[in-house]
């Protein structure tokens, strides 16, 4: 296993390892707060309501006792009044609703059967042998209760008896409230114990997960950090290899293709900058010499013409390469200056190539050129495109090699196309001439010359709202297409 296929399943193994301890966390507490949710409705229907109504039961029994003892001691008729049937039929109501809905000992509510199971659990079986106990004396007292023909001196001691009876079924209920308490607590623990346990054990295994990712990434990431550093102080382009697939060796990549791609830009550059200061050192040169040879020897009149037409054809060059270059720079910025009018394009086609065909010693242009094709653009600047755009075509094509220029209305587009014969040069290649700072070399009278790419010239066609492309359309014969709004 490499190491950068390490890093990633080190690093699916964390984000894995956070997501199941997020889930489990999730999924604790939700438990928790359903077992919470749970006994808080258990402790309240079945304890806290229980008590309640033996509470209220309790009342109705005293009531009831008070009754009776008034009947057995006082005055009154020995016939029971309805006040304490309506007490007595309470207690029987009451008894009937308890062993319903909170009878723990035979109960059959969820209610029941869950507090029995703790309690079986717990080994607790007093209280619910009490509970049995106490319900079973109550039953007894109220049938006794019922009896009419019972002295009234027993019917008040089962009327007090159940005032006990109830006395005691609530304190059993307190004690049932209790153990209740007390098993809400500990669930209530044992999930805070739980969730604090995870969390500390998900918080450890992160952070060791963590620790083993940073030391699989720090290193690679600080051999990037020092790259970055170098170029960006000395220029230096260190090659650091990455070969894996991961996030890390996917930046380096493309920290290896940025950087590569700014130094042969800067390279390309530099080329450039030597290339143009060599192309203005040669008008500059001739221009000086000349006029120097004409100022010593002024007597030398037979020198004059030619002197003149060297000196005007070097400045005339000086200054067109002085403004391809300043153009360029102000296409480079966006700031090129564009002031669209009338043009008659065939006319413009044809005064370039006509002062471009003495200045090159390979073939001559061959000019099928369609007249009164009218378009709305620049003078200046399309005159430079045609001038770039004319001297590459002759410098990349044979010698000898006739260059075919043909301009051409097609619907609403006036189309310039180039041909570039006998060159062994891809259209791939030819592609490259329009990126910043590429130069071009070529043969002219005067030997060897260089000028600037076709970068220029494709944002003049750009600004004019045209296409300047390269097709290949055989082995060895390539064609440029300019294509201008008409």
């Amino acid at each position: 296993m490499t190491l950068k296929t390490s890093v990633g399943r080190r690093l699916l193994t964390l984000v894995s390892c956070q997501t199941a301890i997020a889930a489990l966390l999730i999924f604790t507490a939700v438990q928790a707060l359903s077992s919470v949710v749970t006994d808080k409705r258990q402790t309240y229907r079945f304890q806290v309501q229980s008590i309640t109504e033996i509470g209220t039961a309790m009342e109705v029994a005293a009531r009831l006792e008070s009754l009776i003892a008034d009947e057995s001691f006082g005055a009154s008729s020995p016939t029971r009044p309805a006040e304490g049937l309506s007490l007595l039929e309470q207690l029987d109501n009451f008894e009937a609703r308890y062993r319903t809905h909170w009878e723990v000992v035979r109960g059959n509510t969820p209610d029941a059967v869950r507090f029995r199971t703790e309690l079986l659990e717990a080994g607790d079986l007093g209280l619910l042998e009490k509970e049995a106990r106490t319900l079973k004396d109550l039953d007894r007292s109220l049938a006794a209760l019922k009896n009419d023909t019972d002295p009234a001196q027993s019917r008040w001691m089962n009327a007090r008896k159940i005032r006990e009876d109830l006395a005691a079924l609530y304190n059993v209920k307190v004690a049932y409230s209790e153990i209740a308490r007390q098993n809400v607590n500990a669930r209530t623990r044992t999930a805070q114990f739980r969730l604090v346990t995870i969390g500390v054990l998900g918080t450890l295994l992160t952070l060791l997960l963590g620790l083993s990712v940073h030391r699989a990434i720090s290193p690679r990431i600080r051999r990037l950090v020092r790259k970055v550093d170098r170029f960006r102080e000395l220029g230096v382009n260190e090659n650091v290899v990455e070969t894996g697939k991961d996030e890390i060796a996917v930046l380096a990549n493309a920290l290896e293709k940025g950087f590569s791609a700014i130094a042969a830009r800067e390279r390309e550059r530099t080329e450039f900058l030597a290339i143009a200061a060599h192309e203005l050192k040669t008008p500059v040169t001739s221009i000086q010499g000349y006029t120097s040879l004409l100022l010593s020897h002024p007597e030398k009149t037979s020198i004059l013409p030619r002197a003149l037409q060297i000196i005007h054809r070097q400045s005339w060059r000086l200054s067109r390469l002085t403004e391809d270059l300043f153009l360029a720079m102000r296409a480079k910025t966006g700031k090129l200056q564009f002031e669209p009018g009338p043009l008659d394009m065939s006319a413009l086609v044809s005064r370039v190539v006509s002062e471009l065909a003495p200045l090159i010693s390979s073939g001559p242009f061959r000019l099928h050129c369609k007249p009164d094709i009218n378009i709305l653009g620049d003078d200046a600047l399309l005159e430079h495109a045609l001038w770039s755009l004319l001297s590459c075509a002759s410098a990349l094509s044979e010698s000898d090699a006739r260059v075919d220029v043909r301009l051409n209305k097609r619907e609403t587009w006036a189309t310039l196309s180039v041909d570039v014969m006998g060159s062994n040069v891809s259209a791939g290649d030819l592609e490259a001439l329009f990126t910043p700072f590429q130069t071009l070399e070529y043969e002219c009278g005067g030997g060897i010359r260089c000028a600037v790419g076709l970068y220029l010239c494709r944002e003049i066609v750009r600004v004019h709202n045209g296409i300047l492309q390269v097709r290949q359309m055989s082995k060895g014969l390539s064609e440029f297409v300019m294509e201008l709004p008409a």
